[in-house]
């Protein structure tokens, strides 16, 4: 009987140390890091030009990514979650945008579950990190980007609001903390098995 080769899957990312520890400081979750390789079998370009000539096909850049590489990705990476703070008592403004105290994408890899109400900001990777992280976004969508291109529907507590309804932030914020209340209202019901019961 012929023995079955072994393959072993190894890949390399060229990106630069400081892209490479800053998904290490997200939290990335990765079934195997990557290796230094010799001569590769494939190689993959990802690089911004290529993925952005895909852009008015209205998919997700996520798509357009999976389709290059020939493996179905999902839209945000798996990354450490934060919990909010359900009372949205801070809310976090990205450039000065809607009010709120001012955030950087350092301060959203340092914070830490309920130091973070909300996060406003035009689309950004900050945004896209926010809402990867699971936190409330509100998004600022430019006249010049497209509705699915970067959108960021997967996370429940995603708003969208485009530039020139920049008045609907106020709405997207009393949306966003309802639907956190009632978040909190089912963390804080008891569980089956421990709803106590009459003898």
């Amino acid at each position: 009987m012929r023995e079955v080769p072994e393959f072993r899957f190894r890949y390399w990312c060229d990106m630069s140390e400081e892209d490479w520890k800053f998904w290490q400081d997200a939290g990335i979750e990765l079934n195997q890091l990557r290796e230094p390789i010799g001569y590769p079998d494939a190689v993959i370009s990802l690089h911004d030009w290529r993925i952005e000539a895909f852009r008015n096909n209205e998919k997700h850049a996520a798509q357009i990514c999976s389709a290059i590489v020939g493996v179905e990705g999902p839209p945000f990476p798996r990354i450490r979650k934060i919990k909010p703070d359900y009372g949205m008592g801070r809310i976090w403004s990205l450039g000065g945008i809607g009010g709120g105290s001012l955030i950087t994408g350092d301060d959203l890899l340092s914070a830490a579950d309920g130091q973070v109400g909300c996060v406003i900001g035009y689309q950004s990777w900050e945004t896209y990190l926010a809402a990867a992280m699971g936190l409330p976004v509100i998004e600022i969508l430019t006249k010049s980007r497209s509705l699915n291109w970067l959108s960021k529907w997967m996370n429940p507590l995603y708003r969208l609001v485009e530039e020139d309804h920049i008045e609907l932030i106020d709405q997207a914020l009393s949306n966003l903390r309802e639907v956190l209340q009632c978040l909190l209202d089912q963390d804080h019901r008891p569980q089956v098995g421990q709803i106590p019961t009459a003898q």
